[in-house]
């Protein structure tokens, strides 16, 4: 499988193998989410948000590129084209993580 990892969205970076074409399976790999593992702030209002925790990769889509498959030139072209809507899925999950608070305790 060949990935395609986005370390930001602004500026939009990503990096991609050098093929000459992307065909078969591909994961594209979005920008690590912090997530809170374990709440420290004991009910403690002065420590409202201390936590164990970190950034963790935790979201991929994976795309099946039928034969005779695409260019890099075209693959960066549809990446520039959806990145709105990466980084949309992207703030949501962030969000969704952080309305979570710690997973633990």
């Amino acid at each position: 499988m060949m990935t395609i990892s986005i370390s930001s969205f602004h500026p939009l970076q990503f990096s991609i193998p050098e093929v000459d074409m992307f065909v078969g399976k591909v994961s594209i790999v979005l920008p690590e989410l912090h997530v809170q593992i374990y709440d420290l702030s004991m009910g403690i209002d002065l420590l409202k948000g201390a936590h164990l925790g970190g950034d963790a990769q935790v979201f991929s889509l994976d795309l099946t590129i039928p034969e005779p498959g695409i260019t890099p030139a075209k693959m960066m072209e549809m990446i520039y084209a959806a990145q709105g809507t990466f980084e949309k899925m992207w703030k949501t999950a962030q969000k969704e993580l952080d309305k979570q608070g710690a997973l633990l305790g």
